[in-house]
This record gives structure tokens, C-alpha cells and sequence, in this order.
């Protein structure tokens, strides 16, 4: 018993030191930090905060028409190529214009059921749902517009064919600027 003594030392003088421990967490605990240790003073934004929730077309419309225009305008160089991929990006539009209309019809029958559900329990509930049907029906109705524009060379997705088409020919260019260099220092 006498070891473990010299080694641990005793019962009081370990609780003693367990107790100074606890006392030192406590300061640390509460010592207050200095605001020149930060370089912002302001604490950090959420990304999503400000962020407009993504849908199917949003997520369509974003994605990068030019870059891929760039590498099928270098990699095929053909016209062909071209407007077989315009009509490509149009009848993916189409698809997920298509989509978000049966979200959207969905989501108004839900809450056509839920209105009735609450008929002549809430009159606030009721007009509020009445104007939530009704801007999904103006949504609905946008949505078809641009499914025709579409069919039409016209609406959103003229943004998407014109990145493409730019980015394309800045291919189709760069190719033709890497073929004339080489082509230029190649030995006969």
C-alpha cells in the first residue's frame, strides 16, 4: 500500500488536486475573450439564407451551356453536331417543364383537399389557401407558355441554346487555332 502511495499519492491529496482542476476550468469557463482576436466582428451568414429554394427548371436554366458548348464545339466541329445538341437541350426543357407541372398540379391538389378539409373552420385559412391555388395557377400557366415558346425557338430556354451556340463556336475556334499552330510546326 505503501507504493501506491508514493505513486498516486493519497486519497486527499488527489480530491485536493481534482478540486483545483475543477476551480481552473471554472476561470477558464468564464474569462472573457478579447474582441481583437477576431478579424469580423459580425457572426457568419448562412449560404441558404438569402437563397432562393432550386427547382427542376432553375436547376436547368443554371447549368453550364457555355462550357459545354466549348467542349463538343472543339471535340466535333460539326454543324451537325450543333443543332442535333440544340434540339437535344430543347426536349430535355420540355422533360423537366413537363415535370414541374405534375409537381405543381400535385401540390395544388393538395391543397384544393386541404381547403376543404378546413371549410367553415377558417375563413383566414380558406383565403389564404384560395391565393396559394391561384398563384400556382398563374405558375401553371407560365409553365405552359414556356413549354410552347420553347417549341417555338422562344422563351427561358433561348438563354440555355444561345450559351450553348456561343460556347460552341469559341470550340469550334479554339480548335481550328490548336490545328493551324500545330499543323503550322509540323515537320513534312
Amino acid at each position: 500500500m505503501n507504493i501506491f502511495t508514493r505513486l498516486f499519492g493519497s486519497k486527499t491529496n488527489l480530491n485536493n488536486q481534482a478540486q483545483g482542476i475543477n476551480a481552473a476550468n471554472v476561470d477558464v469557463a468564464t474569462a472573457v475573450i478579447p474582441e481583437n482576436l477576431f478579424v469580423e466582428s459580425a457572426a457568419p451568414e448562412s449560404p441558404n439564407a438569402t437563397a432562393e429554394p432550386k427547382t427542376l427548371v432553375n436547376d436547368f436554366l443554371d447549368q453550364d451551356y457555355v462550357h459545354a458548348g466549348a467542349r463538343d464545339g472543339f471535340n466535333f466541329h460539326s454543324n451537325e453536331i450543333l443543332e442535333s445538341r440544340k434540339k437535344e437541350i430543347k426536349s430535355r426543357f420540355s422533360l423537366v417543364i413537363d415535370q414541374a407541372i405534375q409537381d405543381k398540379r400535385q401540390s395544388r391538389l393538395q391543397i384544393e383537399n386541404l381547403c376543404v378539409e378546413l371549410a367553415g373552420i377558417s375563413d383566414e385559412m380558406e383565403d389564404k389557401l384560395s391565393n396559394t391555388i391561384r398563384e400556382m395557377d398563374h405558375t401553371l400557366e407560365t409553365l405552359r407558355q414556356q413549354k410552347e415558346l420553347a417549341s417555338m425557338d422562344e422563351g427561358w430556354v433561348m438563354s440555355c441554346l444561345r450559351k450553348y451556340h456561343t460556347g460552341f463556336a469559341q470550340g469550334m475556334r479554339d480548335y481550328v487555332e490548336s490545328e493551324s499552330l500545330f499543323g503550322s510546326t509540323k515537320i513534312l
